[in-house]
């Protein structure tokens, strides 16, 4: 796993990611702590100033630097980010498992709303989920996170059913099966020799309702044998 790692940082893509990744990460940590009090110190004089010497990226409507608003926000927008992805994948695992774990008209069910849902692209979705959960970061939120439950609700479906087409997954169902039927065997051949020595005694006169509640007995599997 680490010479992998290595090998993706040699490449100037991982590189050039990584170091984006960590200053982000960087900024998201430090900039609070910096820049807090210049992102919300209000300048009255300078309301939706434009890019200067002393606002590199302007003001807003009550006069704060954009640039340190900015710089700021880092922290809440990575939270956001990876909320938003941790929602994705965990409903995209349940939704790429669920096949294989439910019913089969379940199963296709599942199966055919995720093959439509992967149809549609993912900014089409994440802007009809953001119609219906609204504005604000609570909003964006679920709308990114079940935008992107699709691809992995796909991936996870593909790995579950390499995995479940193995020879060992299949000698496993199979030992269930026979372990299963040879119970259900047993437990009926106890139930039927019961049910037959109570009729076989002599002393014992069946009525219409003992007759019907040992054989509900027998076929349902309820009877007991001391």
């Amino acid at each position: 796993m680490s010479r992998r790692w290595f090998s993706v940082l040699r490449t100037p893509i991982g590189l050039t990611a990584t170091v984006l990744m960590v200053g982000v990460l960087t900024l998201a940590v430090v900039a609070p702590i910096l820049w807090t009090d210049q992102a919300d110190a209000v300048d009255t004089r300078d309301i939706l100033a434009g890019p200067s010497a002393e606002h590199w990226a302007g003001t807003d409507n009550l006069g704060r630097d954009i640039f340190f608003r900015v710089l700021v926000a880092t922290r809440l927008s990575v939270e956001l980010a990876l909320l938003a992805t941790a929602i994705a994948v965990v409903v995209g695992l349940v939704l790429g498992a669920a096949p294989f774990l439910l019913g089969r008209r379940t199963a296709r069910t599942v199966t055919a709303s995720v093959n439509l849902a992967v149809a549609f692209p993912g900014l089409l979705l994440a802007l009809f989920f953001a119609v219906i959960f609204g504005v604000g970061a609570k909003g964006a939120v679920l709308a990114i996170g079940l935008a992107g439950a699709p691809t992995f609700a796909r991936l996870t479906h593909t790995l579950v059913a390499s995995v479940a087409a193995r020879d060992y997954v299949a000698l496993a169902c199979s030992d269930v099966a026979t372990e299963r039927d040879i119970n259900l065997t047993t437990a009926t051949l106890r139930q039927a020799s019961a049910a037959l020595t109570m009729y076989a005694d002599p002393g014992w006169a069946p009525t219409g309702w003992s007759l019907l509640l040992t054989y509900t007995s027998v076929m349902n599997g309820c009877f007991s044998v001391p």
